[in-house]
């Protein structure tokens, strides 16, 4: 035992002699009595026993039939039936800084369960509870990126940790009505994520993707590199609430974003970087709420020519719109099919690019990344401005006609709408 030096635990194996029992003990005498930790529940004779360097009580049995947990010090076992198959257990580790229990089975190789700092909050009195959130562990941002290299014939490659938080929680009974969902708030109390929930018996874990929602710049026919980038920033670094809800009940807990201590770039470049990084967001989704009610303007316009009995005023006014707001659209991006790169760029490929080659790095922009970021925000509002010059001179005239004709006039979404569009 890595808690007492006169603690022991042992497990024995008969059955070369035809025993094929389950035999665990244990001792807090240095030996001199033993106590045994066999249930009904187990099964297999045992190969391997391992207490927890964390929690006391909590131990991993080997045996010929697969690994069995207890949480009460081995007053009682319970089988794990994850994705683990029904394998000898040969031999058991756990890691001293990952906290995973590795895995050693016969003929079937190494299994690894990751992270034990949510089992081991598990206790007797929190299985006894209708509902249990448990206390995530620490996020930890890390920087990847990807890159392409000559891979050579028998070289391991592993996988990169996906960009999530875990939310674990435990129903001691499968609901029969309502649903159940997990909501994330950042620090200012705002909701920036809602996550439809499992409802089975036992332990449950959701995942929070912790990019956040993507910016929408205008919408473009190609689905080559210059579309690539559709996601949204990593949620900063920081203390978020979580909130599991079940009908009219609610359960919080919280969950910490962090990045490690050896992490190469300061707290400034990392701030700095996220102040560009939503600059550019920003600048995609003010690009693209221009271009969607540009399009609607100009679909609605469309829309009103086939009506013959409008005077010829109005139709030449709706033409002279429609040919300024299709101008503008082509100024900032490529309205056609594209299946390969091009360097035929826009101003909204432009920012969508300079947006992925920002976030790509870990570290704080070049002085060049952050003068191009600059000069696209004035790009940005030019366009504004050319777009509010359109509206002023020709939507409203054509608006003004169109009442005296007991016509509807073509209304703007708003912003907030743009954002609800998929």
């Amino acid at each position: 035992s890595p808690f007492s030096e006169n603690t022991v635990f042992a497990v024995f194996d008969g059955h070369l002699t035809g025993d094929k029992k389950t035999y665990v003990y244990k001792t807090t005498d240095f030996g001199k009595t033993w106590q045994s930790l066999t249930t009904d529940s187990l099964a297999g004779y045992a190969h391997v026993i391992r207490q927890d360097p964390v929690k006391e009580n909590l131990l991993f049995l080997g045996t010929e039939f697969g690994l069995f947990i207890s949480v009460d010090g081995g007053g009682q076992w319970v089988e794990f039936t994850g994705n683990l198959p029904k394998a000898p257990i040969n031999d058991l580790a756990i890691h001293p800084r990952e906290s995973d229990l590795i895995i050693a089975t016969h003929g079937r190789g190494i299994y690894i369960i990751d992270d034990l700092e949510i089992i081991r909050q598990i206790t007797p009195d929190v299985l006894q509870q209708n509902v249990f959130v448990f206390q995530p562990g620490s996020v930890i941002h890390r920087s990847l990126t990807g890159y392409l290299r000559n891979v050579q014939g028998g070289e391991f490659i592993g996988e990169n940790p996906l960009e999530v938080g875990k939310i674990y929680y435990y129903l001691k009974r499968r609901p029969l009505f309502g649903a159940i969902r997990v909501e994330i708030y950042d620090a200012s109390g705002k909701l920036i994520k809602s996550i439809p929930g499992s409802g089975q018996r036992g332990l449950n874990m959701v995942e929070w993707f912790l990019r956040l929602k993507p910016p929408k710049p205008p919408k473009i026919k190609s689905h080559a590199l210059l579309d690539f980038p559709n996601y949204g920033p990593l949620a900063p670094e920081g203390t978020y609430s979580v909130k599991l809800i079940m009908g009219k009940k609610t359960w919080t807990t919280q969950i910490e974003l962090i990045y490690p201590e050896d992490y190469p770039h300061s707290a400034q470049s990392r701030q700095l970087k996220e102040k560009t990084i939503w600059k550019l967001y920003h600048l995609q989704n003010k690009l693209g709420y221009v271009d969607f009610v540009a399009t609607s303007i100009k679909e609605r316009a469309i829309g009103l020519l086939k009506d013959k009995k409008l005077k010829r005023p109005v139709v030449k006014n709706l033409k002279t719109m429609i040919r300024e707001l299709e101008a503008l659209r082509q100024s900032i991006v490529i309205d056609r099919d594209i299946q390969g790169f091009s360097i035929d760029q826009k101003l909204r490929e432009r920012i969508v690019w300079h947006y992925l080659m920002v976030d790509l790095y870990a570290g704080k922009p070049t002085q060049t990344q952050l003068d191009r970021t600059e000069k696209m925000a004035d790009e940005v509002k030019d366009v504004q401005k050319r777009f509010s010059r359109i509206k002023t001179r020709w939507l409203d005239t054509v608006n003004k006609e169109l009442i005296k004709l007991k016509r509807k006039p073509i209304t703007i979404s708003t912003e907030e709408e743009f954002q609800k569009t998929q």
